[in-house]
């Protein structure tokens, strides 16, 4: 099957509404601290939602807000086997923005190291004109330009 523009511009629209919607989701549910630790807590296994509320300064409620919101990036998956109600990390989420992440590293520092690279080049070339104009004979300086020596002897008054 050959990608037309139709194809293409499905794929496309595809990618934008919804790949980057659902790292919007969860660069939203990262963003703040306390969701966050629960994500730390939760590397370590799977917990109960009294459990993590314990570690936190804030209420059963806020922290259960909190979990929600993991929920719905899709970070945490809540088991309820009877009246407990089990947390854990889905790390493929996790996985979908470290590899964002790690792409766009790449992309800029590719684009650093090429930009280093011709700040170095620009340099050397700079510095290699210098040591030529210095190199240069007086007899090859443009008419109207005062030699070295003329410049050093009106700058200490000597006749």
């Amino acid at each position: 099957m050959q990608l037309d523009s139709r194809h293409f511009a499905a794929i496309f629209n595809y990618m934008v509404e919804y790949i980057s919607s659902s790292l919007d989701d969860v660069f939203l549910a990262l963003a703040d601290q306390t969701r966050r630790d629960i994500v730390s807590l939760l590397c370590m296994g799977k917990a109960r939602v009294t459990e993590i509320a314990k570690r936190f300064p804030i209420s059963l409620n806020a922290v259960s807000k909190h979990l929600k919101m993991l929920e719905r990036a899709s970070l945490v998956q809540r088991e309820v086997v009877g009246r407990e109600h089990w947390c854990s990390l889905n790390t493929a989420r996790l996985h979908e923005a470290q590899a964002w992440i790690q792409y766009h590293e790449a992309f800029w520092n590719q684009r650093l190291d090429r930009l280093e690279q011709a700040l170095q080049k620009r340099q050397s070339s700079t510095i290699d004109l210098k040591a030529k104009s210095a190199e240069a004979p007086a007899h090859k300086q443009k008419r109207g330009d005062k030699s070295r020596v003329e410049n050093l002897r009106q700058s200490s008054n000597v006749p």
